[in-house]
C-alpha cells in the first residue's frame, strides 16, 4: 500500500506557496527598466511617478484605474542628443478616453535659455489622435540630451474597457503621420529612412479601466474564485495537510 503522508503533504505545500511567489514576482508588476541610452526611443509612461523633467524611472506599460477618473501619462524620450524641438501624436480609443490637457514645460523647459513654443492642439480631445508638441526657441539654439519627459498628458476614463495608447504612425487620407524629433542642427533625430519622420521604436502603454491590467497577478480582483490557480492549489494542499488527509492509496 502507497500513500501520500501528511509530511508529503506539507512539503507539497511549501514547494507550491514557493513557485507562487517567484511567479508573483516575476509578474505582479508591468514596470520597465529603461534601457541602455545608446538608441532613442520615446513612448508613453502609463504612471508618471518616479519621473522628472530629465530623469525616468521605471516605465509603467499599464495603468489601471475607474471609470470617471482624471489620471497623468507621460510622453517620454530616451536617448536623445540636442533635441531641439518634437513632435508626436497620440492614437487612443476616443469612446474609452479624452485628453483634458497638456503641459510640454519638461525636458526642454529644464535648458537654461528655455523659451518653449507649445504646437499642441486644444484641449479637450475626443477625437482619438491629439497632437502635442514643443520647442525650443532660445538663444542661442540649446537642445535636450539624455532621457525625460517631454509632455505631461491629463486624461479622463469615460467608460470600462482596455484602452492602447500609442505614438506610432497614422494612417490618414493625406498619408502617414508620425512623431518627429528635430536637433540644434535642423536635422530629424532617428530619421533613417530621410522622411522627415522618427522612424521608431515607439513604446506603447495600455489603460485598463475597471479591470486589471492584462498579465497582473490577482490585481485588483477580489474573491476565492479569481485566485491565481497556484494559490488556489497551495491552499487546497494546506487543508489537506492540516487534516491529515490521505489524497491517494495503490494496493
Amino acid at each position: 500500500m502507497h500513500a501520500v503522508t501528511k509530511s508529503t503533504l506539507v512539503a507539497l505545500l511549501i514547494t507550491g506557496l514557493m513557485a507562487g511567489f517567484q511567479l508573483l514576482g516575476a509578474t505582479a508588476s508591468l514596470a520597465e527598466s529603461p534601457p541602455a541610452e545608446d538608441s532613442t526611443a520615446i513612448g508613453i509612461d502609463a504612471d508618471p511617478s518616479g519621473n522628472t523633467a530629465t530623469v525616468l524611472g521605471a516605465r509603467d506599460s499599464c495603468v489601471s484605474i475607474s471609470e470617471g477618473d482624471s489620471f497623468q501619462v507621460d510622453v517620454i524620450v530616451q536617448g536623445v542628443k540636442d533635441l531641439l524641438a518634437w513632435e508626436s501624436y497620440l492614437s487612443f480609443d476616443p469612446s474609452l478616453l479624452e485628453v483634458t490637457d497638456r503641459d510640454v514645460d519638461q525636458l526642454l523647459g529644464s535648458l537654461s535659455n528655455s523659451e518653449l513654443f507649445d504646437v499642441s492642439e486644444a484641449v479637450p480631445s475626443g477625437s482619438g489622435h491629439y497632437r502635442t508638441g514643443a520647442a525650443n526657441i532660445g538663444s542661442p539654439p540649446q537642445g535636450g540630451t539624455g532621457s525625460g519627459v517631454l509632455s505631461r498628458l491629463t486624461v479622463r476614463a469615460l467608460a470600462p474597457g482596455l484602452a492602447p495608447l500609442s505614438l506610432g504612425p497614422i494612417e490618414r487620407e493625406a498619408g502617414v503621420v508620425q512623431p518627429t524629433l528635430t536637433s540644434v542642427d535642423i536635422s530629424r533625430i532617428g530619421d533613417g529612412d530621410g522622411d522627415g519622420f522618427f522612424d521608431g521604436p515607439f513604446l506603447d502603454a495600455t489603460v485598463a479601466i475597471d479591470q486589471p491590467c492584462p498579465g497582473a497577478v490577482g490585481a485588483n480582483v477580489t474573491g476565492i474564485g479569481n485566485l491565481p490557480w497556484w494559490l488556489l492549489a497551495a491552499l487546497a494542499l494546506g487543508v489537506l495537510a492540516s487534516g491529515g488527509i490521505v489524497l491517494a492509496r495503490r494496493r
